[in-house]
């Protein structure tokens, strides 16, 4: 069955479902979670089902702002298996007439789109009719709901798993993988690439102390993070990241208008 409000019907072309707000379901995924294709862009997005899950850690070894542990409760919502391509950023340029970002020197149609701003990624989700997660959506989609380290589970991270690395190494030898690479360390509901490769936007301020005021509530609901900040919410580590960034609580920023070869974002819906 579709998502509340979204109705089916039938492709005529090739007989898949179709949802009438612009998603082919494509089937369920090795892990078990529905997949669709949104029609607009070709995003593959997971579809993720309404669920509470410890957002955060007590890990005493973590950085302060990862702490402490808080339960959250989510929606139903889509996220998005991969990383958002220079092929598809560059599609919406064309047909938007949007200036396109400077490219890095690497020249390949498959890596995650870099050097936006924010600005940036949330006018490609309009024209798309997604939008950017929260960081609460991007955290279940890269942790689950066992609490687990890393996307893959609690074994330190390595080449097969995550593109990482030294960050001054980062800076003269290392680029961005292909999305969808290192299959190994897809996250519990099928996504690739939370861990490292590029860090991504999420839709929340930044609030070093937030996670102290959630732990207030006894359960805190679709959470959006602070009311205002001056920088947003990244997730997941990069290219140019040390394991320990990588890990599934781990929280970084960014101001809104920065442009990086490190940072780029994946959809939801």
């Amino acid at each position: 069955m579709p998502p509340p409000g979204l109705m089916t019907t039938t492709a005529r072309s090739a007989g898949s479902p179709v949802l009438a707000r612009g998603l082919v379901r494509l089937g369920f995924n090795q892990e078990g979670y529905e997949e669709f294709r949104n029609i607009k862009d070709g995003t593959i997005l997971i579809r993720i089902p309404a669920v509470t899950f410890t957002m955060g850690t007590d890990d005493p070894r973590s950085r302060p702002d990862e702490r402490p542990a808080h339960r959250v409760w989510l929606s139903e919502y889509f996220m998005g298996k991969y990383e958002v391509t220079w092929r598809q950023f560059e599609r919406f340029c064309l047909e938007t007439r949007r200036a396109a970002p400077l490219q890095p020197p690497w020249d390949e149609p498959e890596l995650p789109v870099v050097m936006l701003t924010f600005a940036d990624a949330e006018a490609y989700c309009r024209w798309a009719g997604l939008r950017l997660p929260t960081e609460a959506e991007w955290e279940r989609a890269a942790k689950g709901t066992d609490g687990r380290r890393y996307p893959w589970g609690e074994q330190e991270p390595d080449a097969s798993k995550a593109n990482f690395g030294d960050p001054f190494l980062a800076s003269i030898e290392r680029t961005p993988s292909a999305v969808g690479s290192n299959v190994a360390g897809a996250s519990p509901v099928g996504a690739l690439n939370m861990a490292g490769n590029a860090w991504e936007m999420c839709r929340d301020w930044y609030g070093a102390d937030y996670y102290s005021e959630a732990r207030q509530k006894e359960i805190e609901r679709n959470p959006f993070g602070p009311a205002t900040g001056c920088c947003r919410v990244i997730r997941g580590g990069s290219w140019g990241s040390l394991g320990e960034r990588l890990r599934t609580t781990a929280r970084g920023c960014q101001w809104p208008v920065a442009l990086t070869k490190f940072l780029g974002f994946r959809a939801a819906r």
